[in-house]
């Protein structure tokens, strides 16, 4: 028992205080994380183009079914794309807005 004891609390030292050191190392980096734009292929075809911040849901700004002619879809995918960006400038600069 005392040397399991003495093998397991040192153990036990280290990996409270990690733990904790660890959430507040991952609430920080999610605080100061920008948003940014991005586009993914839908399994039932289509894409998506969204806002995606770590630690945050991700906000949808346009879906795009794969089925349009070339040029719309074309067209559709870069305004879609355009948008977010945009989206995406605003949220940051409120973010490093309100960090100051």
């Amino acid at each position: 028992m005392a040397v399991l004891l003495r093998e397991v609390l040192p153990f036990i030292f280290l990996l409270v205080p990690g733990f904790f050191l660890f959430r507040v190392w991952r609430a920080r980096r999610s605080r100061i994380a920008d948003w940014r734009s991005e586009t993914h292929a839908l399994p039932e075809g289509g894409f998506v183009v969204e806002l995606r911040r770590p630690g945050e849901h991700a906000q949808i700004v346009a879906r795009i079914p794969a089925d349009l002619p070339h040029d719309e879809f074309a067209e559709r995918m870069a305004e879609a794309q355009s948008e977010a960006d945009a989206n995406a400038a605003v949220l940051n600069s409120r973010n490093r807005a309100r960090r100051r």
